[in-house]
């Protein structure tokens, strides 16, 4: 499906015999106009694809549109994907990864100083926002540790988001049955900051009382991070917890 969105200039037409072969006059939009309409008929194969029965579908035409999202923010459809990253549409793990995308655009296109409106600016910043925002402690621990940590630091947001782990740390610690019902997320493959967050209740669990259901989650899905953090939090802070 993102193909409609690309915008190499180059594309080789069937297999490459000796040295490819030229492509013909018709796998290309003709004009500005044509090119215009081809993007609109792609988006509108995402709305549907979004609406879809099938969540693989749905989840494709989610990733696909992330793909692009930079591409489709300065073709004007905004509003598109606001409808293809509705709350009902979207798990949390998707809105954390949309939300990472469009810090990543904002910083992008601030260097580039592509973003000339302050209410383009002002728009993104707002849904930015309202994607942080909603939700409970699972929507929270999604956006927080769902991203890796390394985009934080491209994006100049590293200590801002350091205190936001600080914080889901400090939560979970003060609230067992929240700590108990996303120990299991926590020790997947999506929690892409695991071993972050795991070092912060290492820091403030002074007594070890999360260390058997930590380490035995760790074993039961064979998942490093969070356990791996958590002890090395416990030695940052502690002489004796073995």
């Amino acid at each position: 499906m993102g193909g409609v969105f690309a915008t190499s200039g180059m594309r080789i037409a069937g297999p490459a015999v000796v040295s490819g072969r030229i492509a013909p006059p018709d796998w290309a939009p003709a004009s500005k106009q044509e090119y215009g309409q081809s993007i609109e008929a792609g988006v509108d194969l995402l709305l549907r694809s979004v609406h879809s029965q099938s969540h693989e579908l749905r989840t494709a035409a989610q990733e696909v549109a992330l793909a692009n999202l930079g591409f489709l923010m300065r073709a004007g459809c905004t509003s598109a994907l606001h409808e293809l990253f509705d709350a009902t549409a979207s798990t949390p793990e998707m809105r954390a990864k949309l939300a990472a995308c469009l810090r990543q655009h904002l910083h992008i296109e601030g260097v580039r100083e592509r973003v000339k409106s302050e209410d383009a600016v002002g728009c993104v910043q707002e849904w930015l926002a309202e994607l942080t925002s909603e939700g409970g402690v699972h929507e929270s621990v999604v956006m927080v540790v769902g991203v890796d940590p390394w985009h934080h630091e491209h994006i100049g947001k590293a200590e801002e988001w350091q205190q936001q782990v600080k914080a889901i740390a400090a939560r979970l610690i003060g609230d067992g049955d929240s700590f108990v019902a996303e120990l299991d997320w926590l020790v997947s493959e999506e929690a892409k900051s695991a071993h972050v967050l795991g070092y912060e209740l290492g820091v403030l669990d002074a007594d070890g009382r999360l260390i058997g259901a930590i380490m035995s989650a760790s074993v039961e899905h064979d998942a490093a991070a969070l356990g791996s953090g958590y002890v090395s939090g416990l030695i940052a802070t502690s002489d004796g917890h073995t």
